[in-house]
C-alpha cells in the first residue's frame, strides 16, 4: 500500500499484508493504522537478485513512514485497535530529516520474531504536540542481533515516552550468545529532550 505525499487524515484499518517487500510506505502522509495484520515482510523474504534497487532508499518494514518537506502525524495502533506484526524484517520504521519533523505515537501493538519492531530515527515531533509516544507493546522473539526498540537522534522533540512496553524474547534465549536488545536510545538532547522510559517489562526466558 503506497500513501501519496503529502496526504492528511487517513485510515488504514483491517487489511492483511502477507509476503511483501514492504507492507505500507507513506512519504510525508498524516495517517493512522489499527487493527492490521501484517506477516513475512522485507527483504529476508527473497532472494538478492529479486530485490529492486529502490527499496535501498527505505528500510523495508511492515510500515515505513518518512517526512517530505512537512510535518506528518503517524498514529499506529491504540487501546483495543492493536496491530499485528509476524516475521518482519522491521515492523515499524519512521524517519524525520534534519529539517523535517515527523511524530509518532506507536501504542497498543503486537510484535512476534521482528528483527527490529520499532525503529524511529530522527523522530522530532510536531510544533504543537512535540512529543514521541511508544507505549503499550508486545514484543516477544526477538531473532540473534535484533532490537525490540530502537530510537536515535532525538533532537526537536520535547517529550520522549518509552513506556509500559513487554519485550520478552522468550524461546530465543540463548545463555551462550548475545546479541540481542531490548531498548536502544541513541544521541538525544537532554538540554532539550524530556526523555521518560518507564514500566518496561524486559525478560530473556
Amino acid at each position: 500500500m503506497l500513501l501519496p505525499s503529502k496526504l492528511a487524515a487517513t485510515v488504514a484499518e483491517k487489511n492483511i499484508f502477507n509476503r511483501n517487500l514492504l507492507g505500507i510506505l507513506a512519504t510525508g502522509s498524516t495517517f493512522n493504522c489499527y487493527n492490521n495484520t501484517f506477516n513475512n515482510i522485507g527483504k529476508l523474504q527473497y532472494a538478492a537478485n529479486a530485490i529492486p534497487s529502490w527499496t535501498k532508499l527505505y528500510y523495508c518494514a511492515a510500515i515505513t513512514a518518512v517526512s517530505y518537506n512537512n510535518t506528518p502525524t503517524v498514529n499506529i495502533g491504540d487501546q483495543n485497535k492493536t496491530n499485528t506484526f509476524t516475521n518482519c524484517d522491521f515492523g515499524i520504521f519512521v524517519a524525520g530529516g534534519k529539517t523535517t519533523r515527523i511524530t509518532l505515537d506507536a501504542l497498543y501493538n503486537t510484535f512476534e520474531n521482528c528483527i527490529t519492531s520499532i525503529y524511529a530515527l530522527n523522530v522530532n515531533g510536531t510544533p504543537t504536540t512535540n512529543t514521541l509516544n511508544i507505549n503499550n507493546n508486545s514484543i516477544t522473539k526477538t531473532p540473534l542481533g535484533g532490537i525490540g526498540i530502537r530510537v536515535d537522534n532525538l533532537r526537536l522533540v520535547t517529550i520522549a515516552n518509552i513506556n509500559k512496553n513487554m519485550i520478552n524474547q522468550n524461546g530465543f534465549y540463548d545463555p551462550t550468545a548475545y546479541g540481542r536488545s531490548g531498548i536502544d536510545v541513541q544521541n538525544f538532547l537532554p538540554t532539550v529532550v524530556t526523555l521518560n522510559v518507564e514500566d518496561n517489562l524486559i525478560l530473556a526466558m
